[in-house]
This record gives structure tokens, C-alpha cells and sequence, in this order.
């Protein structure tokens, strides 16, 4: 909408409906045919190469010390560590399962400044719905193998009530032109991405919650607990500059420019698991979760890094003569200052030069509990406050091991000095 009818001002807004195909993680989560299952034992057989000793076993005899003891106490007979998951058999696709979607609203104001520059401004808010989950309780049943084994039935569908996702921002936008071969420009966006539930990971994508699976063995408050979700970026800056360097006509034209990156840094928080077995009466599961998330920390208690980065560029064109011929050459540099932020949980997110690190991130974000320590002192998560420490503690960086919070990959930092050329011809 122009008020003035001239283009000094204009409003603009617009809502948005964004979907797409189920993801087929989810979509073939209940067919037998080319999907994994996974039925865990726990193993508490003699210890194999703990820690870092001097003359550690082969990798043979360490399998074949945990196989004879597995063996020997019960083989696949043995109680099985939580629910397996068995697609096509305990794990069903709802009959309204739909794709989880995002609607969105923006509103923004823009001025132009004369002939040279103009300024914007844009408010966005964005809210997510029908996240994918598994319902598992009493009332979803049970279901037996050819061998007459009962499994807990887990059904795929969608939830809203106990999730929770949004994002609201605000963008300021503004480019000038102060003479003619120069240009300025730049973007500033304030924003949060807040929630319970991240909905993906750097290795699989779009992910299903189990929010509402074997719900009474947790509390959201302490399992979901609402937060900045890890993809939050709460102020994002870019800055650039570009200048035509003033050459004769007959040697070509030359173009510098710099660009100016500022990511503040994303968060992540203590997560560890716990089991609530012990103190909750089993209503009739068939195999109880042996382990369930517990947040020690607020969501967001940690940050990466913030992003700095600087990156140069120069164009260079020159005209052949002979027709549309072109001569051209174009260098970039990028983060001209090397610096070596650790700025990347995923991977892959601050630049499209580095990789993804797999489900698991590029830091270590390991918390020992009772579960995968027993020197730590068990608590009941329903009565009690966990005290670090005593209940949990952070993992700590045992060489070549990395602690809490430290690159596991060398994709945590930020991309290093890169210098990257191209010269050829165009048509």
C-alpha cells in the first residue's frame, strides 16, 4: 500500500501457509520394509578397556568378553532396556497424520530516501502446528510377534497441545548510496525461536516427539521445559560495503566489496537421562522406558560462540571485442581475520562451506547420571531438585575426549580463512 501515492512510503504485509510432504522417516515409520528396529539389553558383564589403559584388548576380544557374558546370562531372553521399536509390528502411522505446517504473518514499513537509499523495516511472527509424535499409553494396546511376544503399541500422529514452537521478529533493513560508485547497505534482525520441541537435528531432519509417550513416567516441566530453542539466533547483523574502482573504460571495470557477518550465539542446555522406573507404579506396560530426557538446566543456560566474520571480494570484467566476450576474474576471501570462534552446534548453519555433524552436534553435550554412571547418586525426579555433583554432573574432557560444551568435530568452528579464485571467459 502507497499512502502517498508517489513511493516515498509504502506498508506492506502478507500471511503465509507453509507445508510440505510428510517426511518419510515418519511416513514409513510403521512399515517393516527397509526400516531398522532396535531392541536394547542392557549389559553388565566384566568391564572391557575402561578409560585409557596401557595395553587395551583387541577389539575381538573385547566383543567376544560381552558376547559370552550376554550369552550366558540370557541372550535376546534377557529383559530388554526400554521399549524396543519394531516398525510395521509395535510402531502404527495414525489414520490423520498430516505434515506439520507453519503459518505466518509480516507487517513492515519502508521509506525511500530520495534517489539514493531507502530504509524497511518488517515485524514477522511465525507459528508452528501438528508437530509429529508417538502416542503410547494404556489405551493404545498391545501387539504380539509371530512368537506370541507382546510389544506396547506406539501410534504416529500429530500433537499440539503439549508442544509448543514459535518464532517473532523484527528486521531493519537500509541500503544508501552517497555517490555514485559507492554503495552501503546492511541488515539488523532481532528474533527468538521459542519452544519446547526443536523438531529436527542436524542428521535426520524432521524428528518425532514422544511427549506423549509412556506419559507417566515424566514431567513436561522437567522433560519439554519451555526455552530459546537451539536454532535461535537472537541478533543477526550484515554489513557491506561495495566500490566501483574508477579504471579507463578500455582496461575493464574493477568492484570491491566487503561483507560483514554478526551471529549471536545459539543455546543448548544440560540434558541428561534418568530412570523413573522405581517410582512409578506400572499401569500395565509391557516393558516400561528405562530411561527418560531430564533438563538439569534451563533449554538455553549455555550459548555458542558469537559469529564474527569479515569477507572481501574483487571483481574484475574485462570486454574481448568480439561480441558479448568477456574476460573476468572475481577473488574472495573469506573471514579475512581468522578468527576461530566455536560457533557451530550442528554444523553447516553459519556458512554453506562447512558440513552437518550428525544428530549427535559438533560439541559434547554429555550429563552423567545414574544411568550411565553408577558413582553418581540416583534422585526421584518427581520429589526431588537434582543437585550437580551429587546427581549429575557434566562430562569432563579425558584425553582424546572432548568435556561439556567442547568441539567433537572440527565443524564447531567457525569456517577459517579461506582464499578462493575464478577467472575464465563468458559468452
Amino acid at each position: 500500500f502507497d499512502p502517498k501515492g508517489n513511493g516515498e512510503w509504502t506498508v506492506n504485509g502478507s500471511y503465509a501457509h507453509y507445508v510440505a510432504a510428510i517426511a518419510n522417516s515418519v511416513g514409513d515409520a510403521g512399515s517393516a520394509g527397509g526400516q531398522p528396529a532396535t531392541i536394547d539389553f542392557d549389559y553388565l558383564g566384566p568391564s572391557v578397556n575402561v578409560g585409557n589403559p596401557a595395553n587395551p584388548v583387541s577389539s575381538a576380544v573385547a566383543l567376544q568378553t560381552l558376547f559370552d557374558w550376554f550369552n550366558a546370562n540370557g541372550g535376546t531372553n534377557r529383559p530388554t532396556r526400554g521399549a524396543p521399536s519394531i516398525p510395521g509390528l509395535n510402531t502404527h502411522i495414525g489414520d490423520t497424520l498430516k505434515s506439520p505446517h507453519s503459518q505466518e504473518v509480516t507487517l513492515g514499513l519502508s521509506r525511500r530516501i530520495g534517489a539514493r537509499g531507502a530504509l524497511r523495516v518488517d515485524g514477522i511472527y511465525r507459528k508452528f502446528r501438528d508437530f509429529y509424535a508417538t502416542f503410547l499409553n494404556t489405551t493404545t494396546g498391545k501387539v504380539q510377534d509371530q512368537f506370541g511376544k507382546s510389544f506396547d503399541l506406539g501410534i504416529v500422529q500429530n500433537e499440539n497441545d503439549l508442544l509448543d514452537r514459535s518464532y517473532r521478529g523484527l528486521n531493519f533493513q537500509a541500503t544508501y548510496r552517497p555517490v555514485r560508485r559507492l554503495g552501503l547497505g546492511g541488515n539488523y534482525t532481532l528474533g527468538e525461536l521459542k519452544g519446547n520441541i526443536e523438531g529436527e537435528n542436524g542428521g535426520s531432519g524432521p524428528t518425532t516427539s514422544g511427549i506423549r509417550f509412556y506419559p507417566e513416567y515424566f514431567n513436561v516441566s522437567w522433560n519439554a521445559p519451555d526455552g530459546d530453542l537451539n536454532a535461535n539466533v537472537r541478533h543477526k547483523v550484515r554489513a557491506w560495503m561495495t566500490y566501483d574502482v574508477p579504471v579507463p573504460s578500455p582496461a575493464g571495470s574493477l568492484n570491491m566489496s566487503v561483507l560483514q557477518y554478526y551471529n549471536s550465539g545459539t543455546p543448548y542446555g544440560a540434558v541428561g537421562t534418568v530412570d523413573t522406573r522405581p517410582f512409578v507404579a506400572n499401569p500395565g506396560y509391557v516393558t516400561p522406558p528405562a530411561s527418560v530426557n531430564y533438563y538439569f538446566t534451563a533449554r538455553d543456560a549455555f550459548h555458542m560462540d558469537s559469529l564474527w566474520r569479515t569477507d572481501l571480494a574483487l571483481n574484475y570484467e574485462h570486454k574481448l571485442g568480439l561480441k558479448q566476450a568477456r574476460l573476468f576474474f572475481r577473488g574472495i576471501m573469506v573471514n579475512a581475520f581468522n578468527r576461530h570462534g566455536l560457533t557451530n552446534f550442528w554444523g553447516g548453519v553459519n556458512s554453506d562451506l562447512d558440513l552437518g555433524c550428525g544428530t549427535t552436534g559438533c560439541i559434547n553435550t554429555t550429563v552423567l547420571t545414574n544411568r550411565n554412571n553408577n558413582s553418581i547418586a540416583p534422585f526421584n525426579p518427581f520429589t526431588t531438585t537434582p543437585v550437580e555433583g551429587v546427581n549429575w554432573r557434566k562430562a569432563t574432557a579425558v584425553a582424546p575426549a572432548p568435556g561439556f560444551g567442547q568441539a567433537t568435530s572440527r565443524y564447531a568452528y567457525q569456517t577459517p580463512r579461506t582464499v578462493s579464485f575464478s577467472i575464465g571467459l563468458r559468452f
